[in-house]
């Protein structure tokens, strides 16, 4: 609910039990990350990313567990600093069929 507008983007990461990463900076999205339309107070937005999996074996590795990891960077307009963060999710295994 900030009081100037600011722009939030992001990439995603994929990787599974064994350690081996899918997407990321350069790579989610198509290599160009995911981004929302500049966003003003109390203006919501959604937005999507993708990661692609090039193999029937990458994908079946993700049948062993999987982490989500998605990283955002906020792009202000003014004089704010840009703020980073990121958050990870666990997947289900039984999502990978």
């Amino acid at each position: 609910m900030g009081k100037t507008p600011f722009q939030l983007q992001w990439f995603s990461t994929l990787t599974n039990a064994d350690g081996v990463s899918f997407g990321g900076i350069g790579i989610s999205h198509g290599g160009t990350g995911a981004e929302t339309p500049v966003l003003g107070p109390g203006i919501p937005a959604t937005g999507r990313d993708y990661i692609t999996i090039d193999s029937a074996q990458d994908y079946q590795t993700l049948k062993n567990g999987a982490t989500l990891t998605v990283n955002f960077v906020t792009e202000p307009f003014g004089s704010e600093p840009p703020v980073s963060f990121s958050t990870s999710w666990a997947l289900n295994p039984a999502d990978f069929t």
